[in-house]
């Protein structure tokens, strides 16, 4: 009705709701912890839906905020997590990211970490700031096992892909070499990933550079099975 281009390519069997999940989140962003919030203020009225299209014979999930006109209590809830003094930041995104810890893997918690990823932008004094939180404060426990998808997956998969390809490379040819082992690397990343349940296949998919079906067959495969050789 209020979208007729887009409701042409949208698949609304594919519909995911995720405004308790997001309400979750601010609620512990905002340092409170418990999860409720105050009827009057916070009466829950928009919508935060993740949906899939179809773009040019090729499946896009998007994320759209149904906003009401007039008073936006959601906007109100969201507005803690981008409007805030400088030096709460780090505090902020660690708050934010226990916040989403306690949802299951799959599609609606790698969404909204992705959005916390993308709102909350840390400088390199920030993150140092952030990642020192994380490591030594307990309570953030959680936080850190989000995190080794990013520090452990990325970093030293690219660090071990190297190595890999450095010692293949000795043996068969250097070429062909660091290429076989930058591809190991990859799929080894790929599996922390998968492991993690952070990110999506799709998400996986696009950050390595792998094909989807590997995705998925790494996906299938059971986890006694995932380790690359």
């Amino acid at each position: 009705l209020f979208l007729p281009d887009l409701a042409k390519i949208m698949r609304f069997d594919t519909a995911i709701f995720l405004d308790k999940e997001l309400i979750a989140l601010m609620s512990e962003a905002s340092g409170d912890g418990e999860g409720e919030t105050d009827g009057d203020h916070y009466g829950i009225t928009d919508a935060l839906v993740l949906i899939q299209i179809d773009l040019n014979g090729k499946p896009e999930w998007i994320l759209i905020h149904w906003e009401q006109i007039g008073e936006n209590p959601l906007a109100a809830a969201y507005l803690p997590l981008t409007d805030y003094p400088k030096k709460e930041r780090p505090v902020i995104k660690a708050r934010a990211m226990k916040g989403i810890s306690g949802i299951p893997e799959g599609q609606k918690r790698a969404t909204l970490y992705s959005l916390i990823q993308e709102s909350i932008r840390l400088d390199s004094n920030e993150e140092r700031q952030f990642r020192e939180l994380v490591r030594t404060n307990p309570i953030y426990k959680e936080v850190r096992m989000l995190q080794s998808v990013r520090e452990v997956g990325i970093e030293e998969g690219i660090e071990i892909g190297i190595e890999k390809g450095v010692e293949i490379g000795i043996e068969k040819g250097v070429g062909e070499g660091i290429e076989k082992g930058r591809f190991q690397a990859l799929e080894e990343t790929a599996v922390k990933m998968l492991s993690s349940g952070v990110l999506t296949q799709e998400q996986i998919a696009q950050f390595t550079g792998l094909e989807i079906s590997r995705i998925r067959k790494l996906a299938k495969a059971p986890a006694s099975e995932r380790q690359i050789h």
